[in-house]
């Protein structure tokens, strides 16, 4: 479909709206879940960090972090892969890549990686380089990494790795190439707008094993302790200084993808969340002119001392027109919600990196798991055999669905209101909406007025829409037959929703 798409997750394009309201749509699981779960001989879980779905080539492709002990890795987390040609039944191929235990029988990609980012990136035209990955692994002993990460071997840090297929990796030969950033958060990739990569990363506000410090203490030291930046403390922004020792949302570009700027707070707890709320990692996408974020937010227990370690978790939604100001959509609720008592996704439920758009859906890949955070590391250990049953029966990856463009509607009920659009440039365009009407009686009508308001409103073109499609057109012949000049949108609306309109080029 052509044109950019107008959504309703602010009023910026609206002048005027009168008796219809906006609603917040949550995501609506499959039944069937959880799609992915760990099931091969050597999986112990999958991570609650997230990895990334891609849709390419007729087929979904999922990296996601699994938990396994290796002869040959350092630590228990690895990246694996599977794919599937209707995003719910998964296969796991036997790629021979690696060796587990001294087995190539298994769908390994890489090892000792966590928080898998994957993008397709052609923009730079090298083949060899046509997937890139940013993650948090291990590499050279460089000051400012993190030695012995998770009781693993080797100095850690964020990772850069280029790929012709997504199976083949070649790690960096300078890895760790970044330290200005905490052990999780997410890429969004190449940003045209920003002729850049653009990374999504959580400061680091302490040192690693150190407790909160006093206030007055605390101003004299953060230099040191917001990680390494070539070569010296990382800066410090206010959002640090605000909330230290608490995750945050950074964000972070790089023109090369391996000299990144130091690491900006972009997102930090408001005045509306609960005592103890803290911000883990941020999935971002551009969408329909949008950067969304898929928010997630761990509840801790404000009497927890800092770094707060065990509480439940949840996906909100938060939106930005430039991936730096940022606000949460929906009132602070939840976009994936947890699940029921004794569901695999009652404890936490994370993000995946990727949104896939098909059949007239968004589908969101997330990963659940029955226990808190914190509760999850016990899972991985290699020598309880009820702990590894636990975790193997309380974690996988769900999949929930939300009508293209339906993160937010506005709704009419049975007495008519309207939403008129602010003026632009049209003529000879054709006009599509994504509605829904109810039946019967409900009633969608698009009328075109004059860009400057006047006292009568005349309606220059009109057109109606009733049932239920992601992309109708409105109007007929009328609105491509317009003159190019100023004019605006006034949708009337009874018994229905309306999601999203578009404005495409006339035949």
């Amino acid at each position: 479909m052509g044109g950019c798409r107008r959504l309703f997750l602010d009023d910026a394009h609206v002048e005027s709206r009168q008796g219809l309201i906006r609603s917040f749509h949550q995501a609506e699981k499959y039944p069937g879940n959880p799609v992915v779960v760990p099931d091969l001989p050597w999986e112990r879980a999958i991570g609650h960090n997230h990895g990334t779905v891609l849709f390419e080539g007729g087929r979904f492709r999922y990296w996601y972090q699994t938990y396994a002990f290796a002869r040959e890795a350092a630590g228990t987390f690895h990246c694996a892969y599977a794919e599937s040609t209707d995003g719910i039944r998964w296969e796991k191929p036997l790629l021979g890549r690696h060796e587990l235990n001294g087995d190539r029988r298994n769908n390994v990609v890489a090892y000792d990686i966590g928080g898998v980012n994957i993008v397709h990136d052609d923009h730079d035209g090298d083949p060899a380089g046509r997937y890139k990955m940013l993650y948090w692994g291990s590499g050279a002993d460089t000051p400012g990494a993190i030695r012995g990460w998770m009781g693993s071997a080797g100095s850690w840090g964020w990772c850069a790795a280029s790929s012709p297929d997504g199976l083949d990796w070649r790690p960096h030969p300078h890895n760790p190439i970044y330290l200005a950033a905490a052990d999780d958060g997410s890429l969004l990739g190449y940003d045209p707008k920003q002729q850049a990569y653009v990374a999504f990363l959580r400061p680091v506000t302490w040192k690693p094993g150190q407790r909160a410090m006093e206030p007055d203490t605390y101003d004299a030291t953060i230099g040191s302790l917001h990680g390494w930046y070539e070569g010296r403390p990382a800066p410090v922004d206010e959002g640090m200084r605000r909330f230290p020792h608490m995750r945050l949302i950074g964000r972070a570009t790089s023109t090369d993808f391996v000299q990144w700027t130091p690491t900006g707070t972009v997102m930090v707890p408001d005045e509306d969340d609960p005592d103890g709320v803290e911000f883990y990692s941020m999935p971002v996408f551009i969408y329909q002119g949008w950067y969304l974020g898929l928010l997630y937010v761990l509840y801790g227990d404000p009497d927890e001392p800092k770094i707060r370690k065990k509480g439940f978790m949840d996906v909100q939604l938060a939106a930005s027109r430039d991936g730096i100001t940022w606000r949460r959509i929906g009132g602070h609720r939840p976009l994936i919600p947890r699940g029921g008592r004794g569901e695999f996704d009652a404890g936490m439920v994370g993000p995946n990196n990727g949104l896939v758009e098909r059949d007239g859906r968004i589908w969101l890949y997330y990963n659940g798991w029955t226990g808190e955070h914190r509760e999850t590391k016990a899972y991985r250990r290699a020598n309880d055999p009820g702990l590894l049953e636990m975790g193997r029966l309380g974690c996988g990856t769900g999949l929930a669905w939300l009508r293209q463009d339906g993160f937010i509607s506005v709704d009419g009920g049975e007495d008519e209101g309207s939403l008129t659009t602010k003026p632009e440039r049209l003529g000879g365009m054709r006009l599509c909406v994504n509605a829904r009407t109810a039946d019967p009686g409900g009633t969608l009508m698009v009328e075109v007025l004059p860009g400057e308001r006047n006292a009568s409103d005349t309606v220059l073109a009109r057109g109606a829409f009733r049932g239920d499609s992601v992309d109708a057109e409105v109007g007929g012949g009328e609105l491509p037959r317009l003159p190019s000049g100023e004019y605006r949108l006034r949708f009337r609306l009874r018994s229905g929703s309306l999601y999203s309109y578009r404005l495409a080029a006339g035949e």
